[in-house]
């Protein structure tokens, strides 16, 4: 195998079905997602201290076909020195990232891209390909390529250091929506009973984005929906953050286009009452983002919204319903289980990075210390609880 890293966006469009294959059918490792989070956040301002640049690094085999991919950004400061990332993190939220590998060669791959990055760091400083730390986040624990890849890297003198990260909340579904039901606790299952009949009742209507010329209103509702509900409660809101905005803007039509998309809206008297923005892929539905009527929440639309989307959902055939990160209770009373998520961080075996690195575990335990002393007395950081 032989690697080759790639520093321009436009050189990888030519590998953009090799990528989407690769993906798995994730859609956070999709094309679309990860180039249209580049052009958002990857250039940053010319008088900014620090300085990105695009690092994917493309695995061929002997035949010169891509079996893998790790979509990799680097940022560079004199604090940090280089230090690795994969697309797509941060703000954004995006999970289940990781090294996209063809089924069956993740062994080959991990031990490949293990010789190549620990030569890499100890390349001489004017090397673009040098790297002082990579920092993965939200990747899968169980990632097929990752355990693999860290076990290769320690065993070259690399140092590896991992701790869990946001992890998420998954259902598998079942075949029905009355198997659904009944698979929740008696006083749930009675609300969302009750909840979908005066759904009925006042002839709430839910309406599914599939034509390109829909998309516009409904990502309308939704930004106006969501930016409501949270200032109500003295918050910005998601979309109030014009990279964000712009971000999903620009990436909604060519999810949609790519069958990775389902932006919904539920209507009631005229007005739109709640929208949810999934993304799917796999045999599975992500539950991206939401917003609901702050005038309404008597009607409880979040909860009316969740029950229309898995129905919507099982309807389609879909085999797993992901509420993505965080802990509401909400969540558990659909019987989601959880799963983690892990970061990582990979040190390059020179001194000057293990002093940044021992230095960050420092700042890293005074931290954690001090969150556990406000959880002691009390003080926790309000959820952002979706449905009402």
């Amino acid at each position: 195998m032989q690697i080759q890293c790639y520093h321009d966006i436009g050189a990888l469009e030519p590998h953009a079905g090799t990528w989407d294959r690769l993906a798995g059918g994730v859609p956070f490792r999709s094309w679309p997602w990860l180039s249209t989070w580049w052009r958002h956040y990857g250039p940053l301002p010319c008088a900014a201290a620090r300085r990105r640049r695009l690092h994917v690094l493309c695995v061929f085999d002997g035949a010169g076909a891509p079996v893998a991919l790790a979509p990799l950004y680097s940022e560079e400061a004199a604090t940090t020195g280089r230090v690795l990332h994969l697309l797509g993190s941060g703000q954004v939220c995006s999970e289940y990232l990781g090294v996209l590998a063809m089924p069956g060669r993740e062994e080959a791959v991990a031990a490949v891209l293990a010789d190549y990055l620990a030569d890499r760091c100890h390349a001489p400083r004017s090397n673009a390909e040098r790297w002082d730390l990579i920092q993965l986040e939200a990747v899968d624990v169980n990632d097929p390529v990752l355990r693999p890849l860290l076990e290769n890297l320690r065993q070259r003198g690399v140092g590896v250091h991992h701790r869990s990260g946001p992890g998420c909340w998954r259902i598998d579904l079942p075949n029905s929506w009355d198997a659904m039901l009944a698979s929740l606790s008696r006083n749930h299952r009675t609300r969302i009973r009750r909840v979908l009949r005066r759904g009925e009742a006042r002839r709430c209507m839910l309406h599914v984005v599939e034509r390109a010329s829909d998309l516009p209103t409904a990502f309308e509702h939704l930004v106006e929906l969501h930016q409501r509900r949270w200032q109500s409660r003295g918050e910005p809101g998601a979309f109030g953050s014009e990279p964000f905005l712009a971000f999903h803007r620009d990436v909604t039509p060519r999810l949609l286009s790519a069958g990775h998309l389902q932006l919904v809206w539920i209507e009631a008297d005229g007005r739109p009452l709640a929208a949810e923005y999934l993304l799917a892929g796999s045999g599975a539905v992500y539950q991206y983002q939401g917003g609901m009527d702050a005038d309404r929440l008597q009607w409880e639309p979040g909860h009316l919204a969740i029950a229309h989307i898995m129905q919507l959902a099982i309807r389609q055939g879909r085999r797993k319903f992901d509420f993505l990160r965080g802990n509401e209770p909400y969540k558990a009373q659909w019987r989601a289980e959880f799963h983690n998520n892990t970061e990582v961080r990979i040190v390059a075996s020179r001194p000057g990075p293990r002093m940044r690195h021992q230095a960050w575990l420092a700042t890293r335990t005074a931290k954690d210390w001090a969150r556990r002393g406000l959880q002691l007395t009390g003080i926790r950081r309000a959820g952002a609880g979706h449905p009402q």
